[in-house]
C-alpha cells in the first residue's frame, strides 16, 4: 500500500532570524519523522509561508506561545500521487484558509493579515482554490486518510 505525503505547513514570522527559522524548523521536521512511525508514506516535507510581523505577534499571544517563537507548524497530507507544485499548491492554499479563519477570529489583530507566499509556476492565487479541488490532490483513499490519522495523533500528542 501506497500512503499519502505528510506535508508540515512552516507559518512564520516575517523578518525572524534565519537562525531561529532554523532551528524551529529543526524541530518541527524531527516531531514529523517520529509521527510517521512505520507508516507507509510517499514522502515528508516542509512548505514555508511568511505572515507580517504584527498578525504573528497577536496569533502567539492569542495561542500563548513564548514570545520567542518564530514557527507555528502543523501536519496535512495529500494524494500520494500529487506532484510537488500540487504539494505547494495545496499547502499554501490549506494555510491561507486557516489564516483567513484565525483572522475571523480575531486571533491574528485588527488590520488584515499579509501572507507571503510564491505559488509553483503557473498558479495563481486567485484561482489557487479552484485548481487545488479539481487537481483531486486533497482527494485521499480510504488507506491514506487512516494513514494520516494514525500520524496526526502521534503529532498532536507530541506538542
Amino acid at each position: 500500500m501506497s500512503g499519502p505525503w505528510i506535508v508540515v505547513s512552516a507559518l512564520l514570522e516575517s523578518g525572524a532570524k534565519v537562525s531561529a527559522i532554523t532551528l524551529s524548523h529543526g524541530d518541527a521536521m524531527e516531531r514529523g519523522v517520529a509521527a510517521l512511525g512505520a507508516e507507509p508514506v510517499a514522502g515528508l516535507e516542509m512548505v514555508e509561508l511568511t505572515l507580517d510581523k504584527p498578525a504573528f505577534s497577536s496569533l502567539r499571544r492569542a495561542i500563548l506561545l513564548p514570545p520567542t517563537t518564530v514557527g507555528v507548524h502543523d501536519l496535512f497530507a495529500v494524494s500520494g500521487t500529487a506532484t510537488v507544485d500540487q504539494r505547494k499548491a495545496a499547502a499554501f492554499y490549506l494555510a491561507q484558509t486557516s489564516v483567513q479563519t484565525l483572522q475571523a477570529q480575531g486571533m491574528l489583530g485588527s488590520s488584515p493579515a499579509q501572507l507571503q507566499m510564491t505559488l509553483p509556476g503557473g498558479w495563481k492565487r486567485s484561482s489557487l482554490e479552484q485548481r487545488v479541488k479539481e487537481s483531486g490532490v486533497l482527494d485521499l483513499t480510504p488507506g491514506e486518510s487512516a494513514v494520516f490519522r494514525t500520524i496526526k495523533d502521534r503529532w498532536d500528542s507530541h506538542r
